[in-house]
């Protein structure tokens, strides 16, 4: 496993640009991806606050694993829908 990857989590907008994003090192550095073994699966966890100011409407979450050092992903996965209605 790459020595320095970062996870972040995006929720995107129906025009796939992210409206939020939070990214970070894996655990919040307390696990780093050097120390993983191949097979091991991670648990990791993000709190998630959303601006009170988003728009009602259909999002994506998205998680994306890349190599810090370039910016190269490495992984990604669409986690599933979010609707967010109106006050």
């Amino acid at each position: 496993v790459a020595p320095d990857l970062k996870v972040s989590l995006r929720l995107v907008g129906p025009n796939g640009v992210a409206v939020w994003q939070r990214d970070r090192a894996p655990g919040d550095g307390s696990f780093p991806s050097s120390a993983w073994q191949s097979g091991q699966p991670v648990d990791d966890r993000i709190a998630v606050r959303l601006p009170a100011d988003l728009a009602p409407g259909d999002y994506t979450w998205r998680v994306v694993v890349y190599d810090a050092a370039t910016v190269s992903e490495q992984a990604s996965a669409t986690l599933g829908p979010l609707t967010v209605v109106g006050p």
